[in-house]
């Protein structure tokens, strides 16, 4: 998951937008999706909430090109 904050490439407001792959299987490929933070937080699967509890959650990393 990756956390770009305030999209500058959009007319939604918004501040916590992240960037996630949903998970690879064997009949799918899986998809990069776009949502707001606050929306996972809510999301009614917890399987997507991004919490320190979740064993699905791997963290938000922050890409070495912005430092």
């Amino acid at each position: 998951m990756i956390f770009l904050g305030d999209s500058k490439l959009s007319e939604e407001q918004s501040d916590d937008w992240v960037v996630y792959h949903t998970g690879a299987s064997p009949a799918d490929a899986g998809t990069v999706k776009k949502v707001e933070l606050s929306v996972l937080d809510h999301h009614p699967n917890p399987r997507w909430r991004p919490t320190e509890t979740n064993p699905n959650f791997l963290g938000f990393y922050r890409l070495k090109i912005l430092e």
